[in-house]
Order: structure tokens, then C-alpha cells, then sequence
């Protein structure tokens, strides 16, 4: 009893440490990059990435995939680039809909990187209409699909510029359902939409020597190997998923998200 009260007050107090007194490691994404350079890795975006696998130009190459997911504070976004700007790499960014900032965004898209939507709207709806099980939501994947067509023309058109690429977020309503928000996408979508690939598509998550995903404090990547290390090691592809707020602390973002992830979850019964 004693030990399962002392794990979770430390749960608690590094997950305040890694909301609101997380520094900025900006100089840990430089690192990252310029170290990937050093051991000759190509950084490229994963547009690049997906053409040159399907056309089986991957043997005998070193390569770096930085997928930005912007769940929160797209502020950051412009510490990233300045980075990819000084070293001349493109990288992969991916806005939802409560951060889509068109400024940022489309500066994303001059710098040539991929500037992507980042949907959810299985999850969304889900919350709405108070569905909990996967054959419940099945049957609204014509409403799903509706929406994200939606909403993605507005987001193209906001842009100025064609979003060729998408990425699923995850929810804790996608838990609950056993359903990535993925699952609605079919091959009439991208073709209606004008999508070249979905980020979890077989075709390119198969090539991953290794995917590396960030996290909070402590240990600020899943589990046993870094990025460094990865590089250190020699992976031939290696793919890093990173999200603003293991990067730097915003008060306003975590609070805000925290928030509405309790108020969701009290509504979502």
C-alpha cells in the first residue's frame, strides 16, 4: 500500500515537472540533428521518404525522420524550423484543429517541409454523441467522413497551399473505443482530398529500422533507446515522433489541455 502510494505521488510529481518546469530543449533538437549529420543520415521529410520507398530507393541509405505532432503550442513550431533552417533539413509538421496557426503553417510550407493535418475526427465524434463501443462508431463513419472532408477543405483553403499528407492523433476516447481515428480513412478520401499518404500506412511504417517516440519527465523517450543512441547505433531509418510540450513548458497549453481532458472525460459516460 505504502509503495503504491509513494509511485503515484511520484507520477504526479513528474508529471507537474514535465507541464510547467520543463526548459526549452531546443538545444537537444539541434544536437540531434547536427549529430544525424555527423554520422552522415539523411533528414528528410516523410514525403520524401514515402516516394522513395515506394519506388524501392531505401538499400545502402542513412536516414532521419522527425515527425512533428502539434497537439499544443504551435508557437514552438518556429524554434523547430530556425534549427531546420541553420542546417539546411526538412522535417514533417502536423496541426490539429485547436492548433492550427496559418502563419506558422504556412511558413512550414515555405521552408519545404511537409505541413500536414493531424485528425481526429473519429474521436470527436465519438465524444459528442456519448458513443463508447467500436459497432456503435462504425456505423457514423459516413458522418466521420464527412467532417474530415470538411474540415480539411477549410484547412486547405485557409492554407493557400495543398496539404498532400495526414496523420491520426490519439485521444483517450480511441482507448476507450479499440479505434484508431485512422480507421474511417479509405483510398476514395485521399483520392477525393488529393492526400498522398497517411503517416501510419504499412508501406511506410514497415521501413522504420526503429521508431522513437518522446515523452515526460523522467525519461523524456519511450522506451530503452534514444535518439542519440539510435544514431549511435547505426539504425538505417530512423523515425522520431516529438510533441511541443515534451520540448518546452506552456502554462497555457498544458492547463488548457488538462482541463478539457478532465471536463471530456467527466461528459464522456
Amino acid at each position: 500500500m505504502i509503495q503504491k502510494i509513494q509511485r503515484r505521488a511520484i507520477g504526479i510529481i513528474n508529471r507537474i515537472r514535465s507541464d510547467f518546469f520543463i526548459f526549452n530543449r531546443i538545444a537537444d533538437y539541434e544536437q540531434i540533428i547536427k549529430t544525424a549529420r555527423d554520422n552522415n543520415y539523411e533528414v528528410l521529410p516523410l514525403s520524401d521518404f514515402f516516394n522513395d520507398a515506394r519506388n524501392n530507393r531505401l538499400a545502402g541509405r542513412k536516414i532521419l525522420l522527425i515527425r512533428h505532432d502539434i497537439d499544443s503550442d504551435p508557437a514552438y513550431v518556429l524554434k523547430w524550423l530556425a534549427v531546420n533552417q541553420k542546417y539546411g533539413v526538412r522535417t514533417s509538421f502536423y496541426f490539429r484543429l485547436c492548433t492550427l496557426d496559418y502563419p506558422v503553417m504556412r511558413k512550414v510550407h515555405d521552408q519545404q517541409s511537409d505541413c500536414g493535418y493531424h485528425y481526429e475526427e473519429l474521436a470527436t465524434i465519438a465524444k459528442r454523441k456519448k458513443i463508447l463501443t467500436k459497432k456503435e462508431i462504425e456505423q457514423l463513419y459516413p458522418e466521420i467522413r464527412m467532417e474530415f472532408i470538411n474540415n480539411f477543405n477549410k484547412i486547405e483553403q485557409e492554407c493557400g497551399f495543398k496539404i498532400r499528407s495526414i496523420a491520426s492523433h490519439g485521444d483517450f476516447a480511441n482507448r476507450i473505443l479499440n479505434t484508431p481515428n485512422r480507421e474511417f480513412i479509405t483510398e476514395a478520401i485521399m483520392e477525393q482530398c488529393g492526400i498522398d499518404f497517411e503517416t501510419y500506412q504499412p508501406e511506410i511504417v514497415t521501413n522504420y529500422s526503429i521508431n522513437i517516440t518522446d515523452c515526460g519527465y523522467p525519461n523524456l523517450y519511450r522506451g530503452d533507446t534514444s535518439v542519440l543512441q539510435a544514431i549511435d547505433q547505426q539504425y538505417p531509418v530512423i523515425h522520431i515522433l516529438i510533441h511541443p510540450k515534451h520540448w518546452r513548458s506552456s502554462w497555457y497549453w498544458n492547463i488548457y489541455e488538462n482541463g478539457k481532458r478532465i471536463i471530456e472525460g467527466l461528459k464522456y459516460r
